[in-house]
């Protein structure tokens, strides 16, 4: 199911017009566990490289998202089987 609502962001980031929504849809997928490189968001939203750098850059503000050695951003939460409560439940 979670694969699911993973295709589902991707196209609603597609077919959206805003920059905000678009933004959402990014934010929601990186909150999901997606990892994706600057290229990945771009081709998703439709965006530049650049543009989708600027985004990032605006997602970063508030969201704990930062980008891996492969080039992946992704949220930071903590690994499984710590005791940190901010993590979101997926069910």
């Amino acid at each position: 199911m979670l694969d699911e609502i993973k295709r589902g962001v991707d196209e609603m980031a597609e077919k959206e017009k805003t920059t905000q929504q678009r933004a959402g849809a990014v934010a929601f997928s990186l909150a999901l566990g997606k990892k994706m490189t600057t290229a990945d968001i771009a081709e998703m939203c439709g965006f530049t490289q650049r543009a989708a750098r600027d985004l990032v850059r605006q997602i970063e503000k508030v969201l704990p998202i930062e980008r891996n050695e492969a080039g992946e951003w992704g949220i930071t939460w903590a690994e499984e089987g710590t005791n940190d409560d901010t993590r979101p439940n997926p069910t």
